[in-house]
């Protein structure tokens, strides 16, 4: 988990490799890149990307690729990214920026980057991980009635006897879609909760159902502590989950291995006592 936070300001990013391949999945806010994704890369020694995933097309999630792309000295394989219309977009403009989709696709062009559908996405197998769509829906095709949030690219990482699922900003109404109809597939002993955490996000049924002992919150320590997570807050705290949040934890490295064994190191170590 890239911490690709502000003050005041959430973003996703989450950095999955190993020998084999390298994947981005989102790349959090413009706002924040030159100082926390791009550094990140940088520290990391990270030059090429063979595929980004954005999971839907908000600011807080995608804005950040844009300053990959512009930044010649890093290289992306491939794109994955939603179809959406002016309209949709224009539908949230809370979340979606309209000149922020058509800079993505004409830098794109530009580097002769391809952007694919999730349509033609099931999954990534890289040797010893398997990263497999669980769900995407192109506009207009979700099962219930969603907004661009619940659209979201859900993902699950297959690795060496674990699994750890990537939400998106997951909402109640596909939440629920989910539970009652591919329970199966969201059982994972690491959680990416969903929608920064706040009250929106799926339901306490959801989170239950999923079972994660170890839970990753992309957002600033204010909208954590703040009425807007309460409740996902005291859920994680009822089931004893190790809950490491984007501000005060920074980055969080976890590491798994052949044997089983996994280690997470977070930048910072730092404990949140909300009142």
């Amino acid at each position: 988990m890239i911490d690709v936070t502000g003050p005041n300001l959430q973003g996703d990013a989450h950095l999955v490799r190993n020998d084999e391949r390298t994947i981005l999945i989102d790349g959090g806010p413009y706002e924040t890149a030159h100082d926390k994704l791009l550094p990140f890369l940088n520290r990391n020694s990270i030059r090429k990307i063979d595929t980004v995933l954005i999971t839907h097309p908000h600011f807080d999630h995608m804005g950040g690729i844009l300053a990959v792309l512009e930044d010649a000295t890093f290289a992306i394989g491939e794109i994955y990214f939603h179809t959406i219309s002016r309209e949709r977009c224009a539908s949230e403009p809370w979340g979606c920026r309209w000149g922020q989709v058509t800079r993505l696709k004409e830098l794109a062009a530009s580097k002769s980057i391809p952007i694919r559908s999730y349509t033609n996405f099931s999954g990534i197998d890289f040797g010893s991980a398997k990263l497999l769509k669980i769900v995407a829906f192109d506009e207009g095709e979700c099962p219930v009635e969603c907004d661009i949030n619940d659209e979201s690219l859900i993902a699950r990482l297959d690795v060496y006897g674990h699994r750890v699922l990537f939400t998106g900003d997951l909402n109640h109404n596909l939440g629920e879609w989910l539970l009652h109809n591919r329970v199966g597939d969201i059982r994972a002993e690491f959680l990416k909760v969903p929608h920064h955490g706040s009250e929106k996000t799926a339901s306490n049924q959801f989170i239950g159902a999923v079972g994660a002992r170890y839970a990753f919150v992309p957002t600033p320590t204010a909208f954590w502590c703040w009425d807007r997570a309460k409740r996902v807050r005291s859920f994680l705290t009822e089931t004893e989950a190790e809950v490491y949040v984007s501000e005060p934890n920074g980055d969080v490295l976890t590491t798994f291995k052949p044997d089983g064994t996994f280690s997470i190191e977070p930048r910072r170590r730092s404990t949140i006592a909300c009142r």
